[in-house]
């Protein structure tokens, strides 16, 4: 969780402050900062959660003017015991603004992985039995190409002389 972390803030700031070739190089205390926060989470809060919370915590700085300039936002300032109490007593409506930031940088959750899509022999098997011997299943396994002359599920299948076709 601690890479995710990192990931997620080096990706906010590349975004929404403008600056593509923006790397984090986090020092040693942001390490043990990144360590108490993550530690502090229920294991309950996925990737989800935690790409809505840097949400929330961007759009919560971005417009703001501080010492340091506008849209600065520094890790503390995001992962801070404040912070959380901050994000974990938002109101509906703070949090409708919140995505709304999000369609407004185009902002997508990039610790989800896309899954990749099996096309092995148990795949195959399991999706010729999911609708077995029924006219959804002749759609289903003509649709997918399921039809194998060498097949158990589809020697046996009251569909099979209209499905070879």
């Amino acid at each position: 969780m601690l890479s995710d972390v990192i990931e997620l803030y080096e990706y906010f700031c590349q975004n929404v402050s403008g600056n593509q070739f923006f790397e984090f190089q986090p020092r040693v205390n942001e390490i043990k900062m990144m360590k108490v926060f993550v530690d502090s989470l229920s294991p309950s809060h996925g990737e989800d959660w935690l790409f809505n919370y840097f949400c929330f915590q961007f759009h919560r700085y971005t417009d703001k003017k501080t010492r340091f300039g506008q849209g600065v936002i520094y890790l503390n300032w995001v992962i801070g015991q404040k912070a959380i109490l901050k994000f974990k007593e938002a109101s509906s409506e703070e949090l409708y603004y919140m995505e709304q930031f999000k369609s407004s940088f185009n902002l997508v959750n990039i610790l989800l992985k896309p899954q990749s899509i099996e096309n092995g022999k148990d795949y195959k098997d399991r999706e010729r039995r999911r609708f077995y011997n029924t006219t959804r299943g002749l759609l289903h396994c003509k649709e997918n190409s399921l039809y194998s002359q060498k097949n158990k599920n589809c020697i046996t299948c009251k569909n099979k002389t209209d499905c070879k076709i």
